[in-house]
Formats: C-alpha cells, sequence, structure tokens
C-alpha cells in the first residue's frame, strides 16, 4: 500500500521546486535579481546616454562648449558602465552561494528521499538511470535558475526598457518594435510547443542511454564472463543510433524556426530604418536619436532572433528537471 511520508512534501514540478530549494537561501536570490536589475538597467541607459551626447555636441559652439560636453557626458557614461559592472560581479558572487548552496541541497533531499524506497523499486530500475533522474532534476534546477537569472530575465527587462525608449523617441518605432515583439513570441511558443514532444523524447533517449552505459560499465566482470560483449555492444549501439536521430530532428526544427525568426527582424529592421531616415529629412528625429535607434536594435537583435532558443532552451531543462522528479518523487511503498 501507498504511505504518505514527509518527504513526500517535496514538489514534482520544477517551478514549485525551484522555490522549494531556494527557500533557505532567499537572501542570496534576492540579492542577486536586485543587483541584476540594477545592471541590467543600467545597461539600457548607456545608449540613451550616447544620445545625448552627440546631440551635445552637435549643438556646441566653440571648443570650450565641445569640451565640457565631452566631459560631463563622457564622465557620465564611465559612471554608469563602472556601476554598471559592479552590480554584475555583485550579482556574481551572490548567485554564486545561491545556486551551489541550492543545488547541494536538492541532491541532499532527493538522494534521501529514494533510500525510503522498496527494493521493487531498485528492481525495476537501472542503478545508474535512477542516479541520472537525480542529476536531471538538480543540475537542471541550477541551470534553469541560472539561465533565468542571467539570460530571461535581464532579456525581458531589455526589451521592455527597448520599447520605452524607442516611444520617447519616435511613436512609430516603438509600435513596430511592438509588433515585431508580439508576433515573434506567439510564433515562437506555437513553435516550441510543437517542438516540446521532440526535446522530450531526445532528453529520454539521452537518459537510456546513459542508464545503460553505466550499467555496462558496472558489470562489465559478469558481460566479460557469460561472453556477452557482442550483445551487449549491439544493443549499446541501438540507443546510440536512436539518441543520434532525435538530437537530428530535434535541432533542424530549431533551425527552422531561427530561420523565420530572422526573416521577421531584418523585415522590422528595414519598415525601422526608412522611418528614421524620413525622421531625419524632416528634421523630426536628430543624430542623437539615430545613434540611439540603431543601438537598441543591435542589442536587442539577438535576443529576438533567439528568443525561440531561450524558449526551446527552458522546455529543454524543464523536461529534463520535469523527468527526473516524476521519476525520483515516485509514492513510496510500504510492505505490511
Amino acid at each position: 500500500m501507498k504511505h504518505n511520508t514527509p518527504e513526500q512534501s517535496i514538489p514534482a514540478r520544477p517551478i514549485p521546486f525551484l522555490r522549494f530549494i531556494s527557500r533557505p537561501f532567499w537572501r542570496y536570490a534576492v540579492a542577486t535579481f536586485f543587483f541584476v536589475t540594477v545592471a541590467q538597467l543600467l545597461s539600457i541607459g548607456l545608449p540613451f546616454v550616447l544620445k545625448l551626447l552627440i546631440d551635445a555636441l552637435a549643438h556646441a559652439s566653440g571648443t570650450k562648449a565641445l569640451t565640457e560636453a565631452l566631459l560631463h557626458y563622457g564622465a557620465l557614461y564611465v559612471a554608469l558602465s563602472t556601476a554598471m559592472f559592479i552590480a554584475w560581479r555583485v550579482s556574481g558572487f551572490c548567485g554564486i552561494n545561491w545556486l551551489a548552496l541550492s543545488k547541494a541541497y536538492s541532491f541532499r533531499l532527493l538522494y534521501e528521499y529514494i533510500t525510503f524506497h522498496s527494493y521493487t523499486y531498485f528492481s525495476n530500475r537501472f542503478a545508474g538511470a535512477i542516479a541520472n533522474k537525480i542529476s536531471h532534476a538538480s543540475d537542471g534546477a541550477d541551470d534553469l535558475m541560472e539561465d533565468i537569472v542571467w539570460h530571461y530575465y535581464p532579456s525581458v527587462l531589455s526589451l521592455c526598457g527597448t520599447g520605452v525608449l524607442l516611444f520617447i523617441t519616435d511613436v512609430r518605432l516603438a509600435l513596430v518594435f511592438l509588433i515585431l515583439a508580439v508576433v515573434l513570441i506567439a510564433l515562437n511558443i506555437f513553435l516550441v510547443k510543437r517542438r516540446r514532444p521532440l526535446i522530450v523524447a531526445y532528453a529520454e533517449a539521452s537518459s537510456l542511454l546513459r542508464g545503460v552505459g553505466v550499467d555496462l560499465v558496472t558489470n562489465m566482470s559478469s558481460v566479460r564472463q557469460f561472453d556477452r560483449r557482442l550483445f551487449e555492444r549491439e544493443r549499446l549501439d541501438q540507443y546510440i543510433d536512436d539518441r543520434t536521430k532525435k538530437d537530428i530532428t530535434r535541432d533542424r526544427s530549431q533551425e527552422w524556426g531561427l530561420l523565420i525568426n530572422n526573416t521577421l527582424v531584418v523585415m522590422a529592421i528595414i519598415v525601422m530604418m526608412f522611418i528614421l531616415a524620413r525622421g531625419v529629412m524632416a528634421g523630426v528625429l536628430t543624430a542623437g536619436d539615430v545613434v540611439l535607434v540603431v543601438s537598441l536594435i543591435w542589442s536587442t537583435s539577438y535576443q529576438l532572433i533567439f528568443i525561440g532558443n531561450m524558449l526551446n532552451g527552458f522546455i529543454r531543462v524543464y523536461s529534463e528537471i520535469e523527468e527526473g522528479l516524476t521519476e525520483t518523487l515516485v509514492a513510496h511503498d510500504i510492505v505490511d
């Protein structure tokens, strides 16, 4: 019969699991997010300082005015850059403690949990596969938290900040950027949903291959004793071939998504450059505005193009964590 133990309070879903293993170290987590926020906002503000510098230089008359403008905005740029770098590094030191301690806590919890399982649980599973599932859950949680705090979260801040600066510069530019972002996000969510079964299939094939490989090496003496080397090699080749096919299928679907993203981003850049040219000719936009917009487009184009990759990476790690937790956090059996 099934028995609910205290250990089963461990969440079996990835996001609640991340919160659960981070709870004892929440101060490090809050500090990390705070300094990442500061660093990213400063990073967004640097192109605007460049705009102010260029406009000041363009309107300055005489050597003294040029020198004052250069010193004033140059010093501001250096100060903001220094503060940004310091904030990034402080977030790194805080994040190191948060992630390392949370990962260790995760391993302790999951290995402690499996010690309560019955003999039946272990007899029906490869020993290597069980250890691999725990590694998927713990290492995956560490990877996902790192991606969230230093990739996904800063990207969201960057896109929002870019939209605000474009709106201040020209509403039409902000509208084009908003349409592009909405279309790309909606499109890539659709593509990711279609791609998720491929990612899950690859993760399962990888897990099986590692488990079979570990068991083969662990039991090598028995393999040699019963002269089963050829059989085990052929069996391992089947797992390798299956994993390779699923790997190629997964990556090809990713490349098609990148091709679509590249096309849409290039089309949006062409429209935005046309708006810029019209604005400059009409005297509405300045040289500083052009530099600002080009800097923003350059800094966010990578994020927009690879938004599908970020979603795919999130789903891949999420699926690995989910797979590991589902297999590990099975209800314990008690033999009467």
